[in-house]
């Protein structure tokens, strides 16, 4: 995967992407006050329970998370 520019195109809203910040990567989605605000949430899948919405996150660059290993796979 490569990053994505958010000045090329933008995530859909609340769908939970790796973003960069400041040369950190995180865990954000967009929230609905518009294209600015973003959620963040502090570890992987944390979106929905424990997260921070706040304009002040600059977020530059984005991609898709990968999908999550599956169960029946094994341990």
């Amino acid at each position: 995967m490569i990053w994505i520019s958010v000045k090329e195109k933008l995530p859909e809203m609340g769908v939970r992407v790796f973003g960069v910040v400041d040369g950190q990567i995180g865990v954000f989605a967009r929230g609905d006050a518009g294209d600015d605000t973003w959620l963040w949430g502090n570890c992987y899948g944390c979106i929905d329970g424990d997260a921070l919405m706040d304009d002040e996150y600059d977020v530059t660059h984005w991609m898709p998370l990968p999908e999550p290993p599956d169960e029946k796979e094994g341990k």
